[in-house]
């Protein structure tokens, strides 16, 4: 039996299923088209009526999000908030699978069916807590970040940044998978690094680019110098190269939307490599004095004009443009 194919039923590992969709939704009282809409999000596919595939932990958690209808939260709005747990959920049941698969199943073999049923209960123990440890640890960042960002108005003016490796596209198809992998968790690790030591919120990763950002642009454009800088000096990374602006941004669903988003993505795939761009609305929101060329007024495609600032400094170790 090769790698990737599992001597066992996953499904061992969950409690048995008692009940239908129908059935959960009665126990939930919540609407039975609300409850599958609301599995959906979850990333888990539908089932048929009849099919008896739900358990008491899925009752579990179906209540607690009926319990917060009951409490007023909009529909939509948690529907969102369930997406967003199971893309993230999805995400780690991923990476612990495929670390499952490296420690117990490398090299083709096999394990035996008695040693799953020993190890996965206690790793699934083990990992628990941590999850939930870390999920305490990152609702107060983001609440601290979101007061800082909302002082007592509905606002949401953000600073957001994109850093992306130079290149990466033309070397990816010449690197064996493995090597592939590295580099891009190599500029995660990085990036994830130099956002927790300037208090930036990393929002998330697109192949060989991340996303940042932050209510103090001056935290963001430090974020984002360091990056460049650290990825410049790495001895496995390509150059990488970052941009920025400023504006009014829509948190959803652990993601944020809006026209700063849109134009920062584009400066950044305007710049060159070991730089950082910005634009002159993130400029007028940072305090420090900086030193800066200013590039222009540059038509951006999906954006239209925006008048950018290349940022000088000691960004690189002699491989500046």
């Amino acid at each position: 039996m090769g790698v990737g194919t599992l001597p066992f039923d996953p499904d061992r590992f969950r409690l048995k299923p008692t009940m239908t969709g129908p059935e959960v939704a009665e126990r939930t009282g919540v609407d039975f088209e609300t409850t599958k809409r609301i599995w959906r999000a979850l990333g888990f596919p539908e089932p048929n009526d009849d099919e008896v595939s739900f358990d008491d932990n899925d009752l579990a958690s179906l209540r607690s999000l009926a319990a917060l209808i009951e409490l007023g939260f909009d529909i939509d709005e948690l529907v969102g908030m369930a997406r967003t747990y199971g893309q993230a959920m999805s995400r780690i049941a991923d990476a612990e699978t495929r670390l499952f698969l490296e420690r117990f199943m490398s090299d083709g073999q096999t394990v035996d069916s008695a040693v799953l049923d020993e190890v996965v209960p206690h790793l699934l123990e083990l990992v628990g807590v941590p999850i939930e440890n870390i999920h305490l640890r990152h609702f107060a960042s983001a609440l601290r970040q979101l007061t800082q960002a909302h002082p007592g108005d509905a606002g949401s003016l953000m600073a957001v940044g994109f850093a992306d490796l130079v290149d990466f596209s033309s070397i990816s198809g010449d690197l064996p998978g493995e090597e592939l992998g590295s580099l891009v968790e190599r500029f995660e690790e990085l990036s994830i690094e130099v956002c927790t030591e300037t208090g930036v919120r990393m929002v998330k990763t697109i192949g060989d680019a991340v996303m940042f950002v932050s209510p103090d642009a001056g935290a963001a454009l430090t974020a984002a110098m360091n990056i460049v800088s650290a990825a410049d000096t790495d001895e496995v990374l390509t150059p990488a190269r970052a941009g920025l602006d400023m504006g009014e941004a829509l948190p959803l669903g652990g993601d944020y939307f809006g026209r700063p988003v849109n134009v920062a993505a584009r400066i950044t795939a305007f710049a060159l490599p070991s730089t950082v761009v910005v634009s002159k609305a993130l400029l007028d929101h940072v305090d420090e004095e900086m030193n800066v060329s200013r590039i222009g007024h540059k038509r951006l495609k999906g954006v239209g004009e925006v008048s950018l600032f290349k940022v000088n400094g000691e960004l690189s170790s002699g491989r500046q443009p």
